[in-house]
């Protein structure tokens, strides 16, 4: 989903959740030129043991187990 910025976008997004009873699962994003794989995908990070890592799991990651849903939403000039 695109358009300009203040146009509707997240809140139709949100909307659409709510009436579909989904609003609990879903995960929001803005993609910007700030977002990393990281973000997205996962990444390791410390655990409370030192010298430890755990996965902990991106946006799209968590997306594909259910019940969770995503639409990516994005400023128009962010395409460009």
């Amino acid at each position: 989903m695109a358009g300009p910025p203040g146009c509707g976008k997240t809140t139709l997004v949100k909307r659409l959740a709510e009436m579909t009873g989904r609003a609990d699962s879903l995960i929001h994003l803005h993609l910007d030129a700030e977002m990393d794989s990281k973000t997205l995908l996962g990444t390791y990070v410390c655990s409370e043991v030192p010298g430890q890592f755990e996965w902990r799991a991106g946006a799209l990651t968590q997306v594909r187990r259910p019940p969770h849903c995503c639409v990516l939403v994005f400023p128009f000039d962010s395409l460009v």
